[in-house]
C-alpha cells in the first residue's frame, strides 16, 4: 500500500486559484498545462502565464507570483521542435513579473497561510490578468505591437 504525500499550503492555494481561474483564461483563448496557460499566434508565438510557488516555503507557509511571457519561437528552431515544457530563458522570451502591471511596478509576491483567503486574491489576480495582462498581449499581427520589447 502506499501513502498518499499531501500537498503543502502553497500547492494547494495554486490548485484552487487555477480552478477560479481558468474560465477567465479559457474564454481569452488560453489552454492549461501544468501551473501554465498559453496560447498560440501564427504557429509558434506564445502568450504565456505561469503560476509559480516559491522552492523556500515550508509546508504550513508558502509565497506564490504570476510570470507572464511572450515567446517568439520560429519553426525553423532546432531548439523549439521538442518542448516539454516553455522555455523561460532563451533569447527571444520576453518574460515579466505580474507586478510590472501594477501600479507601483514592484515583482510581485503573495504570501499564502492555511487561512489565506483564495477568492480574494483570485479577483485582485482576474482583474489585473482581464484588465491589464491580457489586453496588451496583442495579437502578433499587423498593426500590434509586442508587450514587451527585447533588450537589445
Amino acid at each position: 500500500m502506499t501513502a498518499t504525500k499531501r500537498k503543502g499550503v502553497g500547492a494547494r492555494f495554486l490548485d484552487e486559484l487555477q480552478r477560479r481561474l481558468a474560465p477567465l483564461l479559457e474564454s481569452n483563448g488560453f489552454k492549461k498545462s501544468g501551473r501554465s496557460y498559453y496560447r498560440v499566434y501564427n504557429d509558434r508565438r506564445y502568450d504565456v502565464i505561469e503560476m509559480r510557488v516559491t522552492i523556500y516555503g515550508s509546508f504550513e507557509h508558502s509565497r506564490f507570483t504570476i510570470e507572464v511571457y511572450q515567446h517568439d519561437a520560429h519553426k525553423d528552431s532546432r531548439h523549439t521542435q521538442h518542448w516539454k515544457t516553455f522555455p523561460t530563458n532563451e533569447s527571444n522570451v520576453f518574460c515579466r513579473n505580474i507586478g510590472d502591471f501594477i501600479p507601483d511596478g514592484h515583482e510581485q509576491w503573495w504570501n499564502v497561510r492555511e487561512t489565506t483567503d483564495a477568492a480574494s486574491i483570485s479577483n485582485e489576480v482576474a482583474k489585473l490578468l482581464e484588465g491589464v495582462v491580457i489586453p496588451y498581449f496583442g495579437s502578433w499581427g499587423p498593426g500590434k505591437r509586442p508587450l514587451f520589447t527585447a533588450a537589445w
